[in-house]
């Protein structure tokens, strides 16, 4: 297995554990059933931001690293500056779901707790640094098709 694909393998894995970990907050919420993120996301508003920034979460987070893995164990040695480069901002852009789960979790909880109007200043934080992180992502997965791209090109 190429060094990359080993560092692709172990941040997906990272990752993962902590999709495990998020997951369990929907089995046993911390508030207890009467905040449970179910009932969020039921609720909308806010919550519509659990479920994405959940599910932004699994398929970025976790599946994408995974599949990132396989991508450079198959085509062998690609650039490793490129390589790396690619690591890290995927794992940055990897934080807005986070950001995003976060502020439904404090958006959706106002929700449950009879304040909408509190919603709008609650979640806006996550806002800008979300857009940012995605930015990153996206510039991170660009950079990582072209690194394998080439070397497929190449072989």
């Amino acid at each position: 297995m190429a060094e990359t694909s080993k560092l692709f393998v172990v941040t997906a894995l990272i990752h993962g554990l902590v999709a495990a970990l998020v997951s369990v907050l929907f089995v046993f919420p911390p508030g207890g059933s009467a905040f449970s993120l179910s009932r969020m996301i039921a609720g909308g508003s806010a919550g519509t931001w659990v479920l994405v920034g959940y599910s932004m979460y699994l398929v970025g987070g976790f599946i994408a690293l995974t599949a990132w893995s396989y991508l450079y164990s198959s085509y062998g040695e690609t650039n490793q500056g490129l390589s790396f480069i690619h690591l890290v901002l995927h794992n940055l852009g990897a934080i807005a779901p986070l950001l995003i789960l976060t502020a439904g979790i404090q958006g959706g909880t106002l929700r449950l707790a009879g304040t909408p109007e509190l919603i709008h200043n609650a979640i806006v934080w996550a806002a800008l640094p979300s857009e940012i992180l995605i930015g990153l992502f996206i510039i991170g997965s660009l950079i990582g098709v072209a690194n394998v791209f080439i070397q497929v090109l190449t072989k």
